[in-house]
């Protein structure tokens, strides 16, 4: 069967997996083992990902609702998380739990040492 035109580089190389280096190999067959998924559905899906990942780059919003979670909005859900929980939580619960946080970071108080002994 002939192979068809190629325009790109990583077309030149056709079939690709010659191109690959032994470590993807046993990640491969790692993660076959580890999750008892086949090697072609770990190929799949990791394409698929790669897809998104690059939709969400360009788009600069999600495909879907199923995007991956970024470091700035989990540490904003995070952030509203701790607010709702100061919100619902007494002002003498919040002073206690201060102090705690203080000695945990700083220690307890150790008395000052005079220069006379």
């Amino acid at each position: 069967m002939p192979r068809p035109k190629s325009t790109t580089n990583d077309e030149q190389n056709f079939p690709l997996w010659f191109n690959l280096p032994r470590r993807f190999y046993e990640r491969l067959a790692a993660a076959h083992e580890a999750f008892g998924v086949s090697r072609t559905k770990l190929i799949m899906r990791g394409l698929e990902l790669a897809i998104k990942e690059e939709e969400v780059k360009r788009s600069g919003g999600p495909p879907d609702s199923k995007r991956p979670v970024s470091d700035e909005s989990l540490s904003d859900a995070l952030r509203r998380v701790a607010e709702m929980r100061w919100q619902a939580t007494s002002e003498e619960e919040r002073k206690q739990v201060g102090r705690k946080l203080a000695e945990a970071r700083w220690g307890k108080k150790r008395p000052k040492k005079t220069g006379k002994s």
